[in-house]
């Protein structure tokens, strides 16, 4: 099956432009034309361009302030936008770079010179598109490692004090509860939950003695309790991903008011 060819939106208010641009690119991408920015935005609502072709003087909405609406849209943020222009003007250009085009095509137009840069543009954005793609399902690969070494590591605390088990689970999903009532946003909900999920971590350094002890801890035992919440801040605090879950293990023993 032959590939589909990439479209490409025309904005210019001069037909005898829009024509011109048609006919130089239709053998390579599907070409639609508009003939103002108010036409344009209300075309984005309806399909997407692989590319746009924007005039930069028009009656009515402009072509900057298409393209600032389109990068203020995150359905048409990232598609790339060449300026159409008659200016010889380096000021128009650094404005329409720092405005977020991805390149410019003078008026009149050159057929050789349009279609490289169209071409151009439309491979480098897909390319970008297949990366941001890649970046995501790593991300996502990544989460999933992250969430299943957590869980190994409250196996391993929970699995040597019987009496524990379920406790570190329990408490994170308490602490997710109250967070979500709070109204807290995802990512802080999310935060929490681990940073419970862990609060014990440092009780992996407490000698089996101690925990498996059935009668009262001496002064000393309970020193060794009690220094739990600075190892397992010691052992969390090097998690970059995840830059306040030492918090959780350092300060769950205080009180409320500290």
């Amino acid at each position: 099956m032959a590939e589909e060819l990439a479209k490409v939106l025309v904005v210019d208010d001069h037909m005898m432009n829009r024509q011109l641009a048609g006919n130089i690119l239709a053998d390579m991408f599907q070409v639609t034309s508009v003939k103002s920015g108010e036409a344009a935005l209300d075309y984005f609502t309806k399909e997407l361009p692989d590319l746009v072709l924007l005039d930069i003087h028009m009656p009515g909405i402009d072509g900057f302030e298409v393209l600032a609406r389109m990068m203020a849209n995150p359905v048409t943020e990232n598609i790339p936008v060449i300026f159409l222009t008659a200016d010889d003007d380096h000021k128009v250009e650094m404005r329409g770079f720092a405005a977020g085009a991805v390149d410019f095509i003078t008026k009149p137009f050159n057929p050789a010179i349009m279609q490289q840069r169209v071409k151009r543009c439309i491979e480098l954005s897909r390319l970008r598109q297949n990366l941001r793609r890649e970046v995501d399902k790593q991300t996502a690969r990544t989460q999933l490692l992250s969430l299943q070494l957590v869980q190994v590591l409250v196996n391993t605390i929970e699995a040597r004090d019987k009496k524990t088990t379920g406790h570190s689970e329990r408490v994170a999903n308490y602490s997710w509860e109250i967070a979500n009532r709070l109204g807290w946003p995802e990512d802080r909900r999310e935060a929490v939950y681990y940073m419970a999920l862990l609060h014990d971590i440092g009780r992996i350094a407490v000698p089996d003695a101690i925990i498996a002890k059935k009668g009262e801890l001496t002064p000393e035992e309970q020193e060794v309790i009690q220094q739990t919440t600075v190892i397992g801040a010691n052992i969390l605090r090097d998690v970059t991903e995840m830059r306040d879950i030492w918090k959780g293990a350092k300060y769950h023993k205080e009180n409320y008011d500290g």
